[in-house]
């Protein structure tokens, strides 16, 4: 739900980027569209490492000494 929200805002953020009002409002959106890009790429990093396989066999093995 996180990535379509910020994908979404991504996508509202360049439309607005080709259009602004003056520099002070191009800096801005240029800002938050890099902090969406980044919650974007956090949050695509996090749900790779949490969707890693584990060990759903139930074996567990031993330890030898």
């Amino acid at each position: 739900m996180e990535r379509f929200f910020s994908q979404t805002n991504i996508e509202r953020y360049r439309r607005m980027l080709a259009n602004p009002r003056d520099e002070a409002q191009r800096r801005i959106i240029l800002k938050v569209l890099a902090e969406e890009g980044v919650k974007l790429r956090e949050g695509i990093a996090q749900s790779n490492a949490s969707t890693k396989p584990s060990n759903t066999s139930g074996f567990t093995p031993n330890k030898i000494d």
